[in-house]
C-alpha cells in the first residue's frame, strides 16, 4: 500500500473506530463579527469533551488494560495504573467484580504479564471480599521461576515473606502492598 492510499484509510479507521468516531465535523455561515465567539464557544465544548473522554476512557476492566496497553505510546504499566484508579475509586462491589471478571488476552512471550494480571485479579478480589475470578487458575497464569520486579538480591528475603498470597503462589515476590495506589487511601472500602 503506499503512503497516498494509508492516510485515508487510517483516518477514516480513525473517525468510525478509534478516538475520532465520536467527533463531527461542523461547516456553518455565520457573521464576520461573531467568528470569534464562535470558534471560541467550539474551542470550549471541543476542550470540555477531551477532559471527560480521558477521565472516562481509563480501563473498565483488565481485559482493557492489555488492549490499552498494546498501545506502544501507552504501555502496560500505566494502563494497570489507570485500571487501579478507577478500580479503587468504584465503591459498588458488582462493578468492581465486574472489572475482574473479563479475562485479559494472553500476551504471547510474556509470561511474567500473564502470571502478573491474574495475582492482580486474585489480590483485589480477596482484598475486597470478592469471587475470585476462574481464569486466574489456568496454569498459564502461573510462572515456572521465581520472579523479583525489584531486581534487588538484598530485598528477596522480605520479598518471600511479604508478598500477597496471590502473587507469592505464582512465584512473582513484591512487597505487601504491591498493588498501592494514592487514590486507594481516599477509597478504602475494604472487607474483611
Amino acid at each position: 500500500m503506499t503512503p497516498k492510499k494509508a492516510r485515508p484509510s487510517r483516518m477514516r479507521k480513525y473517525r468510525s473506530q478509534g478516538g475520532g468516531a465520536d467527533w463531527v465535523k461542523v461547516e456553518v455561515l455565520v457573521p464576520a463579527q461573531a467568528r470569534a465567539a464562535i470558534l471560541q464557544h467550539a474551542k470550549a465544548i471541543r476542550d470540555a469533551h477531551r477532559a471527560g473522554k480521558v477521565k472516562n476512557d481509563r480501563p473498565k476492566s483488565l481485559r482493557e488494560v492489555v488492549l490499552l496497553g498494546l498501545d506502544p505510546e501507552f504501555g502496560l504499566d500505566p494502563a494497570l495504573r489507570e485500571f487501579l484508579d478507577r478500580f479503587y475509586g468504584e465503591t459498588d462491589a458488582g462493578v468492581r467484580s465486574r472489572m475482574l471478571c473479563d479475562e485479559p488476552p494472553l500476551l504471547p512471550g510474556n509470561d511474567r504479564a500473564n502470571a502478573h494480571l491474574a495475582a492482580v485479579a486474585e489480590h483485589l478480589a480477596q482484598t475486597y471480599g470478592l469471587a475470585n475470578p476462574s481464569w486466574t487458575g489456568k496454569p498459564e497464569r502461573f510462572l515456572k521461576r521465581a520472579f523479583f520486579p525489584c531486581g534487588l538480591h538484598s530485598l528477596k528475603a522480605t520479598l518471600v515473606k511479604e508478598s500477597p498470597p496471590a502473587f507469592r503462589r505464582r512465584m512473582i515476590f513484591v512487597e505487601a502492598e504491591p498493588l498501592s495506589r494514592p487514590r486507594k487511601a481516599d477509597h478504602e472500602h475494604v472487607a474483611r
